[in-house]
């Protein structure tokens, strides 16, 4: 085919200068001249008006366009004079003793010899014959390219097998893995509808206990299979009167000295509700509601919020029991959330920190906008509508004795810290004529341990009265869309005795507050009024129960009940040198213990049948979610080692595989320019082990036009008032794996050149004739 197209272009310049002929036509100008090769050489005449009008009719000479650039070299497309796209495009001269360089046409006869021995010039031509000494370079470079891609494609193909094996390999490692992984999968499904079912079955136990006990105490006549020693202990309190006992229960819980929850909600009150399916959402305390929602038994939620609490945990929201990944995960505390989220949304573990420093409890209220003070009045900044509760809470008669203690516990508490402070003074030797004779009286007779330990105490009653205002504001938020309905007021009365551990004698006081007259003056004892405990007929019945009663009297028995005693009336400034109970008025509130009658009361939730077999199982469930997730992991590192799922990351064929990881390097003047395969480029001072971070590995792209490979790393160190850093590796084909150069071309963007085994592919191969 080459001598085919060198015969018909001399064929074309002898035909060419054979009608090269000018015919005068009247007073114009025609020309001849050979026109194509398609099919055959042919010969045209130019007529006068398509002489210089900017197209190219004699391609081979350009005579009809002397004056216009039409005939002056190849155009995108094809030479000019051929149609677009035409059979003639890409047509090239081929110098006939050198086969890899073809020569397009605008190219010949063009006085520039690019042949070694002249062939593109006509006959006659200056051109020297320096073939001898081209060639012999040409060959040498093709012999030097040769052995390269020789070396090169072997170790490729090498490499690509050896990819190629670890691919079948491991794909059958893979399919291995995942029958077993859905081995496993298949009996945690059977495990999970076991343990639902036997967990049904406990909130099905649970729910007829919760009913016969709330039954029980509710109604006199109870059709009670066992003798129920507070049979209709609630049935004569109104809805008004249950909303009571519920905000009281409340306050009494949150006041238990050693509470199990540090809680701004009341923690009994939500589990009582959990108990007959009512949850609540968050307490707005900005508007104080509150919204409420029932469970349903034909969904795994309410059984597994039942289920949590049996095994220990203390959880009542849905939000919680969301957040909770796994079964045996500990539901945090506040501080392991982001702040937005109240404690509305976790639950409490039952062992809280005991290393807390004495006294450093919670205020009031959590969010920032409230503080309380020591005395209880009313805190700063408090929104009207958490006042309003607050205040009602504090003015009904059952907080009066409790406000008497904060009014004092604040000023002996202040009167200690700044005799503590009159002690630092004295120890940096501060003149003792500026202490007032009272002052020195007073420290002259105390024991600083013992006013310590006094300071303690007080503090801790007062952060635990504090506690128990916060729990009856949120019960009385909590309450407030049900305190119409009796049969839900009653099953959270009866729960929220329950799971707050409220003593019959507490009770005692609740139910005592509501009918009986106390004194306004500051400091009395509520047990010199409800010792002895009086019984009062209520529809025909005896009110409270008789067990109540004689709960009570022995209570009323260690009881202090003289207010002289009790309110320590013996000057203001005399700080006591201990703090008994029923310290003004106030009595330290205890959990229920076994042998009250209220634990017999509830004696049905207390001996519910054990989680043995949930738990067995659920230990079962842990061991095959660890193997789960080991066969998860196992398959997602061999899915890594074969370049992902679609074995992507590794380039074309896995060209990448036997690179991976790999790190090349070489030295440019003062620095050192390291490039890491799937890792960072760095550039540093030379013989140092860390440098400037010219990116991070993004990936291979291949021109298709050149074939050349580009490795590409980005996004590396910001340059001063300029781009992140890039560096882009282009590779050809070697034997060896090299970084050949290294150079800046524009600010912060860095080119290497590097010879690399994984070019030496076919298409290397066709573009240089190998």
């Amino acid at each position: 085919s080459t001598l085919c197209i060198m015969t018909t272009i001399k064929l074309s310049w002898l035909l060419a200068s054979v009608f090269h002929v000018q015919v005068a036509v009247g007073q114009q100008v025609t020309l001849t001249c050979a026109s194509t090769f398609r099919p055959t050489l042919q010969v045209v005449v130019i007529s006068p008006d398509r002489i210089n009008d900017g197209y190219c009719d004699c391609p081979l000479d350009g005579l009809d366009e002397p004056e216009t650039e039409a005939c002056s070299g190849s155009v995108v497309g094809g030479w000019a004079g051929f149609a677009r796209n035409s059979k003639q495009d890409g047509v090239k001269f081929t110098c006939p003793q050198q086969p890899n360089l073809a020569l397009p046409v605008s190219r010949i006869h063009d006085g520039i010899c690019d042949c070694c021995d002249g062939a593109d010039e006509p006959s006659g031509n200056k051109c020297p014959n320096i073939c001898d000494q081209v060639l012999k370079e040409e060959r040498e470079r093709q012999r030097h390219l040769q052995q390269q891609f020789d070396t090169g494609s072997k170790r490729r193909n090498e490499e690509l097998m050896h990819y190629q094996e670890m691919l079948v390999k491991t794909e059958e490692q893979i399919e291995q893995v995942s029958q077993e992984y859905h081995v496993v999968e298949s009996e945690m499904e059977a495990l999970t509808e076991e343990i639902n079912q036997l967990k049904h079955g406990q909130l099905k136990q649970r729910l007829m206990a919760m009913k016969e006990t709330i039954l029980s105490l509710s109604h006199t006549s109870s059709n009670d299979k066992e003798e129920a020693p507070l049979k209709g202990l609630l049935e004569p309190l109104s809805e008004e009167g249950l909303v009571t006992v519920i905000v009281q229960a409340c306050q009494l819980a949150g006041e238990q000295e050693h509470s199990r929850w540090d809680a701004s909600t009341c923690v009994p009150l939500r589990l009582a509700g959990l108990d007959v399916g009512i949850v609540w959402g968050n307490e707005d305390y900005k508007e104080g509601t509150v919204t409420e929602e029932r469970l349903d038994l034909s969904t795994t939620t309410w059984q597994d919020l039942i289920d949590l609490n049996a095994a220990g945990e203390t959880v009542w929201s849905v939000d919680a029991l969301q957040k909770s990944s796994s079964r045996k995960r500990r539901l945090m505390d506040e501080e392991d959330y982001p702040h937005e989220y109240t404690d509305d949304d976790m639950a409490y573990d039952e062992h809280w920190e005991e290393d807390e420093e004495e006294g450093d409890f919670p205020d009031m209220y959590d969010n920032d906008e409230e503080s309380y003070n020591h005395n209880g009045n009313e805190s700063v900044d408090v929104n009207e509508m958490n006042q309003e509760l607050l205040d009602q809470v504090k003015a009904n008669a059952f907080s009066a004795a409790r406000l008497s203690f904060l009014n004092r516990a604040s000023h002996l508490i202040s009167q200690i810290d700044d005799l503590m402070k009159d002690d630092d003074v004295d120890d940096e030797e501060t003149e003792e004529e500026e202490k007032d004779d009272a002052t020195k009286n007073i420290r002259s007779n105390v024991d600083p341990m013992a006013i310590q330990n006094v300071r303690n105490t007080l503090q801790q009653r007062v952060d635990s009265i504090q506690r128990g205002l916060k729990y009856a504001v949120s019960a009385e938020i909590l309450v407030k869309p049900l305190e119409s309905s009796h049969p839900d007021l009653v099953a959270l009365a009866a729960g929220t005795l329950y799971h707050g551990k409220i003593r019959s004698s507490d009770l005692w006081q609740i139910l005592a507050y509501m009918t009986v007259e106390f004194p306004t003056h500051a400091c009395f004892s509520p047990w010199s009024i409800l010792c002895p405990p009086q019984q009062s007929e209520q529809n025909g019945t005896l009110f409270p129960p008789e067990p109540i009663v004689k709960a009570v009297e022995q209570f009323c028995a260690e009881a202090h009940t003289d207010s002289s005693i009790i309110c320590d009336t013996n000057g203001d400034e005399e700080i006591p040198t201990s703090i008994h109970d029923h310290y003004y008025g106030y009595s330290v509130i205890e959990p229920r213990e076994a042998n009250d009658v209220l634990s017999q009361a509830f004696a049905r939730l207390d001996n519910l049948g054990d989680r043995s077999s949930i738990v067995k199982l659920e230990e079962q469930l842990d061991e095959l979610k660890s193997k789960q997730d080991s066969l998860s992991s196992q398959i997602r590192d061999l899915e890594d080692e074969m370049g992902g799922r679609d074995h992507s990351k590794y380039g074309t064929d896995g060209e990448l595989y036997s690179l991976r990881d790999s790190c090349h390097s070489v030295q440019e003047g003062k620095y050192d320019y390291e490039v890491c395969i799937f890792g960072r480029a760095q550039q540093k001072d030379h013989g140092q082990k860390s440098g400037t971070s010219l990116g991070n590995w993004k990936g291979i792209r291949i021109d298709e036009e050149t074939g050349v490979r580009a490795l590409e790393w980005t996004n590396g160190a910001k340059c001063w008032n300029g781009p992140h850093r890039s560096a882009t590796v282009f590779v050809t084909c070697g034997a060896e794996n090299k970084i050949l150069s290294a150079e800046e071309p524009d600010t912060c963007r860095y080119v290497l050149e590097m010879e690399s085994y994984i070019a030496c592919d076919d298409d290397h191969k066709q573009r240089h004739g190998l």
